[in-house]
């Protein structure tokens, strides 16, 4: 291990330490902005070097998806309220998009972390829904939210961990009511979808909406 390497793994651990002290009345600080700033940050940074494995080895060891869950947990009902508020879904959400694309084992803490039900919940939601059009912000959000979806759905051994909290349904109503607003959204949640129905269930491909 190289100098610059210990450094910035000692770096990361001492980020993880301060996720881990995080009170709830600091979940919505710029405190936590630059803590996940950070996560989302040294993915880039770290890809495609011989940093990156120790990377996620430490992120999966240190159990980084489920020190996340408790503050989006506390913030995933209004995500917009505020503007810190948003600014921290925004950077956790794209630190477990980015993480769960590139390894196996976050998908598993992820879903073991009980974030499906949230992510379900946020694409359930009337009012996103009704004003998806004209707003860039929850675009951005169901994005990311699908494409979580999308990397876990790849994984034979959590197809039911999505059927179970009504993935399948909830995937099908973005395409039915959004999709004809954006062509990548529509796609991701048929592709997601193709993973996640059976062959009784193919109407979900097919349906009148076409791809």
């Amino acid at each position: 291990m190289t100098t610059n390497t210990l450094f910035e793994m000692t770096q990361l651990n001492s980020k993880i330490d301060e996720l881990t002290r995080l009170t709830e009345s600091e979940y919505e600080t710029n405190k936590t902005v630059n803590l996940f700033q950070y996560f989302d940050k040294i993915y880039t940074l770290c890809y495609g070097t011989s940093n990156f494995q120790i990377l996620i080895d430490t992120l999966i060891q240190r159990k980084y998806a489920k020190l996340c869950y408790p503050i989006f947990k506390c913030i995933y009902t209004d995500v917009f309220k505020t503007q810190e508020r948003w600014h921290v879904a925004y950077y956790l959400l794209h630190s477990l998009w980015n993480y769960t694309d590139k390894t196996n084992a976050m998908c598993f803490a992820v879903v073991d972390a009980q974030f499906i039900p949230m992510f379900i919940s946020n694409l359930n939601q009337e009012n996103f829904i009704k004003h998806f059009s004209s707003n860039d912000a929850i675009k951005t959000l169901f994005k990311m939210i699908i494409s979580i979806l999308h990397n876990i759905a790849q994984l034979p051994e959590l197809i039911d961990d999505l059927r179970r909290n009504q993935c399948i349904e909830a995937l099908n109503r973005v395409i039915q009511t959004v999709g004809s607003y954006s062509t990548f959204h529509k796609g991701i949640s048929y592709l997601t979808l193709a993973y996640i129905i059976r062959e009784d269930e193919r109407t979900y491909l097919t349906n009148s909406n076409g791809i």
